[in-house]
């Protein structure tokens, strides 16, 4: 057929009618000189064709040039034999020589079908009981109306296709509905053919693949610095009472629909554990009253595990497959009790939390969808022992001169390092005044006595365990910040004196220290209400006390009365003359208003309904001052966590 087709190309590849009962048909085509010159072009029927096919332009030879196109008009004329089916081919001839040809046929009236799409992709669902509707459109391009027959022999029970059978007009379409219920879990890849006619000896038009997946609505706990692991247990390890330690992780919802969650404490899980102290033993941790239970000497409470432990955001909505950063938060607290002997006050025990996080997903009634996290985290106290004890006594020390003692920091836990701080002391000098004593070691603490004042200078020196904490007020999320956990006082004792033995300074109120040279001033005026002592021993001196230089009790007593009625006299008169100017002030006529304005005092007031107030359910304040003071603030006033006990009431 083709012999020489580069120097020609035809608009089409093949030309072919259909019979829809008109007496004529027409196509228009367009051949084209392919080559680099101009040539003479003709096209003409084939000899062999049939006669149904006449060729209206493009039978003349013309000439064109390169590139050029040349129109051509065809015409099928079935006459009587329009249900026969006929062929032919157009030739091409370029200067006088046949190069190319192109096929025609002219086909009877008769419906043609089509399908879309011939793949039907459902893409990822999730399993629950959902059904899920795609449409195939099936199209009639013929003349005659045309039946259809969707063959399912090996289609599953949770697909339904409808209709299965029909039929559809010339130019018309029709659809058919391929509805999945989600059910079966896994991918899945299934066939279906579509026949021609009612029956099925019908021939097959097209094969339609159906796929997709169908999953469970899940939700997955990554690794915050490993994404790509999945989290089952998130273990916070040991922290002191009054600290909060954090944990961030990344909560991935693994469904191709949004999903709500909810996170949630399973107060009730097998295997919990709220505050027991494990290290003890487990027949110890279990026993009435063991370690565990609560010792005698713990007069106090640690809060519920809901105000414990904290995630942050406790409640949201992740997209297809989104992934949002969720933090999870341990405060352990312990409340010392307001009233018990001040005696048995003692640290609280070390307490262990396994409890068990779940994130719900919301509007899901089956509890295998909620995704399930251990949550492990050991309570310790601060303990904080000095040596040696309390109080620290320096002694005398003179003015502007240094006393140092030294004391030593024993950290008695055995896996938590211990972050102090010493508050600044008048007199006194702390070094380091800051710092970390390693778990079980010891660290010396250098404390100096600068004494800038005469007399005794007792203070309290209060050394501070820091610890991060977070927000006690239940906001949502927050950063860390140091706070104190916990003080331990050490009193501090000392004298300062002066460096000149021969100089009187003022020891005291009433109390002075005595000269050396004074004994021959001592036959004076006695002041009944003044203590002379000796400057080294510190012992009251005996001060001659002449009676006829001195007042006696009676004297001074008379003395006090004169001096209370010249006082009370002055009073009285000052208070007269402020009397005065006030009402002097008043009567002057350029303060007085003559006008009435009519205006009636306290018109249209009413007084305000007096209620009863409502007192306020807040925990007093302890008066007392122990070291072991580890609540780190109120736990009352924390947002506890949603527990699945909520859930059922």
């Amino acid at each position: 057929m083709d012999r020489d087709q580069s120097l020609v190309n035809f608009s089409v590849d093949e030309v072919k009618f259909v019979n829809d009962g008109r007496e004529r048909h027409k196509a228009t085509l367009y051949v084209q000189n392919r080559s680099s010159s101009s040539k003479k072009i003709r096209v003409a029927v084939a000899k062999h064709s049939d006669s149904a096919f006449h060729l209206l332009s493009g039978r003349d030879e013309r000439y064109l040039a390169a590139g050029l196109k040349l129109p051509v008009l065809l015409q099928y004329s079935p006459g009587g034999r329009g249900e026969e089916t006929h062929r032919g081919e157009l030739v091409v001839y370029v200067d006088g020589r046949q190069v190319a040809a192109l096929p025609i046929e002219g086909i009877p009236p008769s419906p043609i079908l089509s399908i879309s799409p011939l793949t039907v992709d459902f893409g990822p669902l999730v399993a629950e009981c959902q059904i899920v509707t795609k449409t195939l459109t099936l199209t009639n391009t013929g003349t005659r109306e045309g039946s259809f027959l969707v063959s399912t022999p090996s289609l599953p029970p949770h697909f339904t296709i409808s209709p299965l059978r029909g039929s559809i007009r010339p130019q018309e379409r029709t659809e058919v509905k391929v509805e999945l219920l989600c059910k079966e879990k896994g991918p899945f890849s299934k066939v279906v053919s579509v026949l021609s006619g009612d029956g099925p000896e019908g021939e097959e038009l097209f094969v339609v693949t159906l796929c997709g997946s169908v999953q469970d609505r899940r939700l997955q706990l990554l690794d915050g610095h490993a994404p790509s692991s999945t989290l089952e247990r998130v273990a916070f390890g040991h922290t002191y009472y009054g600290t909060t330690i954090t944990r961030k992780a990344v909560l991935y919802n693994d469904s191709p629909v949004p999903t709500d969650f909810l996170a949630v404490l399973d107060s009730e899980a097998a295997g919990s554990e709220h505050g027991v102290d494990m290290s003890e033993g487990l027949a110890l941790a279990c026993s009435p009253g063991g370690r565990g239970q609560g010792c005698w000497r713990e007069q106090g409470h640690p809060p519920s595990s809901e105000a414990m432990i904290r995630v942050t955001p406790t409640q949201g909505c992740l997209g297809p497959h989104e992934q949002r950063v969720v933090e999870l938060t341990f405060s352990p607290s312990f409340l010392q009790a307001e009233s018990g002997w001040s005696h048995h006050q003692g640290l609280p025990s070390q307490r262990d939390y396994a409890l068990f996080l779940k994130f719900l997903p919301v509007g899901v009634n089956s509890m295998k969808a909620a995704l399930e996290v251990a949550v492990t985290g050991t309570a310790v106290p601060a303990d904080l022992a000095l040596q040696p004890g309390t109080p620290l006594d320096f002694g005398s020390c003179t003015v502007d001169h240094c006393s140092t003692q030294e004391l030593q920091l024993y950290n008695n836990s055995p896996v938590l390092p211990l972050e102090f701080s010493s508050r600044q002391v008048a007199h006194y000098k702390c070094d380091p005044s800051s710092g970390k004593v390693p778990p079980g070691d010891t660290l010396p603490l250098s404390v100096s006595f600068l004494p800038r004042q005469l007399g005794p200078l007792n203070f309290k020196l209060n050394i501070d365990i820091l610890g991060p904490r977070g927000p006690l007020s239940g906001g949502e999320g927050g950063s860390l910040r140091t706070a104190v956990v916990q003080t331990v006082a050490v009193e501090l004792q000392g004298v300062g004196t002066s460096a000149s033995a021969g100089k009187s300074e003022r020891k005291g109120r009433g109390v002075s220290l005595a000269r050396p040279s004074d004994l021959a001033t001592s036959i004076r005026p006695h002041d009944a209400e003044k203590t002379v002592v000796t400057p080294f021993t510190r012992v009251p001196r005996h001060t001659y006390v002449d009676p006829d230089y001195t007042f006696d009790e009676e004297e001074r007593a008379q003395r006090r009365r004169h001096r209370t009625t010249y006082t009370g006299l002055l009073q009285a008169n000052h208070a007269h003359r402020s009397w005065k100017e006030r009402e002097k002030m008043h009567s002057d006529p350029a303060h007085r208003n003559p006008t009435d304005l009519g205006m009636a005092p306290a018109l249209g007031l009413r007084p305000p309904k007096l209620t009863p107030p409502t007192p306020a359910k807040t925990t007093p304040p302890s008066t007392r001052s122990h070291p072991s003071s580890c609540s780190g603030g109120s736990a009352d006033t924390r947002s506890k966590m949603i527990t699945t006990r909520d859930l059922l009431t």
